[in-house]
């Protein structure tokens, strides 16, 4: 098993990861490959920290984090608002969603992590789940960022994601807020 860098030829193979991966209340599963690509080339070139756990050439596993995690996914609807549109005409559950966020960000008060950089996205094969690859991922992580001198991060986490609730709390992780169906979670390294 090797850890290291995602390479932007890794992109085809983390899209039919995810896809797998990620079930049909992730917005972003319903993408096609080729749109799905895209989004993570956005997340790529826009974030230092991305790495994948690869045996015999295959990815079992990825992360991808950085200071603009949020404004890659914001440009990356931007310049695909057409597809994005008609991929809600297609699942319009995502079109209540979108409007009740839009409302809340206008009644809430935002809160804002105190930590800046942010892992965004955590994904393990089904297959190898359980052989500790989410860790080796956090560790890896965690390790490049106290390089670059970095000591806090965060993440948010859905509500109904009790496993991953489960695995960043045992990794030292705490709450530091609930947003919604959110909870955000920050660390100190």
């Amino acid at each position: 098993m090797q850890i290291r860098t995602l390479f932007h030829t890794d992109i085809e193979s983390i899209s039919l990861l995810h896809k797998q991966i990620f079930d049909s209340s992730y917005f972003s599963v319903h993408f096609n490959i080729n749109m799905l690509k895209k989004y993570f080339e956005s997340l790529l070139s826009a974030n230092k920290h991305c790495y994948v756990v690869a045996e015999d050439k295959k990815i079992l596993g990825y992360v991808i984090g950085g200071y603009q995690t949020q404004k890659a996914v914001d440009n990356f609807m931007k310049r695909n608002i057409w597809y994005i549109f008609s991929c809600m005409l297609i699942n319009p559950k995502f079109i209540l969603s979108a409007i009740v966020k839009i409302f809340r960000r206008i009644i809430t008060n935002k809160q804002q992590s105190k930590a800046k950089l942010r892992l965004f996205l955590i994904g393990v094969d089904q297959d190898e789940d359980r052989k500790g690859i989410g860790s080796i991922l956090l560790n890896k992580f965690e390790e490049e960022l106290l390089n670059d001198g970095i000591h806090t991060y965060g993440l948010y986490v859905r509500f109904n994601n009790s496993h991953a609730m489960k695995f960043y709390e045992k990794k030292g992780f705490q709450q530091e807020f609930v947003r919604n169906d959110l909870i955000c979670y920050i660390k100190s390294i």
